[in-house]
């Protein structure tokens, strides 16, 4: 009943789509080559609904996807693996644009079977490369590079698409001149696409570390090679020799990329519609863009040249419309058709199944599953799974144990011995010795009120230890720690002592140091002592390893102008005065260096006070200057 309606819903979809098609052909004015094969990406991921390491952002040129690579992989779904499966013909093509996050490696886009990938598309913003695995004809994964900078990885938007075809792989990347690689018969890729082929975008699946991270605008998977980039950029034509392998776009692809457009086109409308349609079918930004330069370029028939008429415009609009329509429907349609294989193979497998309704016969009469009848006050009979089975009923026979009353059936322990199972059967009590199977070698004590141990923790020596405690040993070199009733013996490691004679005391596992040489001097663990070249210097000798600090900022602040240190001592005190870098005993009178004799200087309590004599009149026309003398003196 639902296989049917199913059937009728496919048709009347199939109709509208034909109808919408051959409307939309006929307002096209000509014969538009075969619709190309492919799947949104992004739109199959469904990450439009919330999804752990994926965000979304708004842009004036439409939804931006944010890709951490804390995401799950991103798989699309099995009816998708299906489609590809059985529409696959031997050539396939990828379109992105996107944006990596710099110091980053990652997949691209992936194709996988159960146990390997099948075709990789691997980017790295680290030495900004490019390149495609996939599998050729000796079986073997072959990488191809892109021989230029990555577009991908550069910090800016980019455009990027692969086209694949058994004898020929070609790059594009942005407007840049499409990169070919020719491969030849021996070598040609050979991709086999199971039914259950892991489609998976930004990741290749069980490969760690291929998580993508950056941006996405749009991704999309075409089953057919690209003839030229799905994208326009001006002076790039993208006129590529047509592929040796025949049967790359199936038996319905025109041979000679003229026969794509109508018979009685123009020459120069051939020129201007130098993009197949093809490519245009499946990105709706290119249709629009292509469609108002054709009408720009060429015009109406009774328009001048270059001038859109309303009549155009109208059309253009419509076809617009019907495009995304037509897009949509075979949306829907593939999803229709995924969904009508599964209720198929799911009504196979129901009819194969006969439903038989379980019952039994007693006494000649028949009995429901399930029920329950007395055939004496004290049997119960019951209908279960065909069969009937009867039991003496023991409603009334209770037993009693250890002072407790139990109902037939009922299972306890013992309160004498926790390892005896006792159940009560029509009012006799049986007791049983239960059987412990433990894994592990050290097991714990029993819980309370249970009869077996258990592995969660250590039993030695009549002593419990949680997991991961270091259980005591007689030898001081092994470390034992409890894991899961198991004890696991592992070697102390000994650190390498600096000192020259270390001591070895019993019971411990490695030798240490007690002594410390410093400054020729020998001291013993936890002295502390003064350096003897620099009297602001404290050591401390710690098991061979001597540590010093300067101790100038614990010396008291000296209350004098001058203070000076003491020969041994750290910190300076008011009792000398210290004066252009000498020292001057309290009370010296003194001349500084380079003053001259007028200037006398006195150390005071640290402090250092200096007047300069005064020179009387001289009474004699010729006075001698003394330079030991401040003033000059008459002879």
């Amino acid at each position: 009943m639902g296989s049917s309606k199913l059937r009728r819903v496919l048709l009347l979809l199939l109709l509208h789509l034909h109808l919408l098609w051959l409307f939309a052909m006929s307002m096209q004015g000509h014969s538009a080559p075969k619709r190309e094969n492919a799947i949104d990406l992004l739109a199959a991921l469904n990450l439009s609904q919330q999804r752990s390491g994926v965000s979304r952002l708004h842009s004036p040129n439409g939804m931006i996807y944010k890709i951490r690579p804390t995401a799950a992989y991103l798989i699309l779904p099995q009816e998708y693996s299906s489609f590809l499966h059985s529409n696959f013909q031997g050539s396939i093509g990828v379109h992105l644009v996107g944006r990596q996050a710099s110091g980053s490696s990652a997949t691209l886009f992936s194709l996988s079977s159960v146990s390997s990938p099948i075709l990789q598309i691997i980017s790295s913003s680290i030495n900004k490369s490019l390149r495609l695995d996939c599998h050729s004809a000796e079986e073997s994964l072959a990488s191809f590079h892109f021989p230029m900078r990555n577009p991908v990885s550069g910090g800016e938007w980019a455009k990027l698409a692969v086209s694949l075809e058994p004898n020929r792989l070609v790059f594009y990347a942005d407007c840049q001149e499409a990169f070919v690689i020719e491969i030849k018969n021996e070598k040609r890729i050979n991709l086999d696409i199971p039914h259950d082929v892991a489609i998976a975008l930004g990741s290749t699946p069980g490969i760690k570390g291929s998580k993508f991270n950056g941006y996405l605008r749009m991704a999309k998977l075409s089953l057919k090679a690209y003839v030229r980039r799905p994208w326009s950029c001006d002076n790039i034509t993208d006129n590529l020799p047509l592929s040796h392998y025949k049967d790359t776009h199936g038996p319905n692809f025109p041979a000679d990329p003229s026969q794509m457009f109508h018979h009685d086109a123009s020459p120069s409308k051939q020129e201007t519609n130098h993009r197949p349609q093809e490519q245009t079918d499946y990105y709706p930004r290119d249709i629009h863009g292509d469609q108002q330069q054709r009408a720009a370029e060429l015009g109406s028939p009774e328009s001048p040249h270059g001038v859109k008429s309303v009549s155009q415009k109208q059309t253009t609009d419509r076809m617009e419309k019907l495009e995304k329509r037509l897009e949509e429907l075979a949306h829907m349609l593939g999803m229709v058709k995924a969904q009508n294989m599964d209720l198929q193979s799911r009504v196979k497998y129901l009819e194969g199944c006969e439903c038989v309704r379980q019952q039994c016969v007693w006494e000649g009469r028949e009995v429901k599953e399930g029920q329950h009848w007395e055939t004496d006050p004290n049997t119960v009979c019951l209908c279960s799974s065909g069969k009937v089975t009867c039991q003496s009923s023991s409603r009334n026979k209770a037993c009693t144990h250890s002072g407790v009353g139990y109902d037939h059936g009922a299972k306890w322990r013992s309160a004498e011995n926790a390892c005896d199972v006792c159940s009560c059967l029509e009012g006799h009590v049986c007791c049983e010795r239960e059987q412990c199977s433990t894994p592990c070698k050290y097991p714990a004590a029993p819980p309370l009120n249970t009869c077996c141990p258990v592995c969660q923790g250590c039993g030695v020596n009549g002593h419990d230890f949680p997991n991961g405690a270091v259980i005591p040993t007689d030898d001081p070199c092994q470390k034992c720690t409890c894991e899961n009733g198991n004890v696991v013996w592992s070697p102390l490691r000994c650190p390498t002592l600096s000192c020259r004679s270390p001591v070895h005391h019993p019971g411990e596992c490695c030798p240490r140091c007690e002594e410390c040489e410093f400054e020729s001097e020998v001291y013993v663990n936890g002295q502390k002592f003064p350096s003897m070249s620099d009297p602001c210097l404290h050591c401390h000798c710690s098991e061979g390893e001597v540590s010093c600090e300067r101790m100038e900022a614990s010396c008291p602040t000296p209350h004098c102008s001058h203070p000076a240190k003491k020969k041994g001592e750290c910190c300076p005190t008011c009792k000398k005065c210290e004066f252009d870098r000498r020292v001057y005993a309290d009370g010296t009178v003194f001349v500084p260096a380079g003053s001259g004799p007028c200037l006398q200087c006195r150390c005071k309590a640290g402090n250092v006070v200096c007047s300069k004599e005064k020179c009387p009149p001289v009474q004699c026309s010729k006075p001698v200057i003394d330079p030991h003398l401040c003033c000059p003196v008459c002879k």
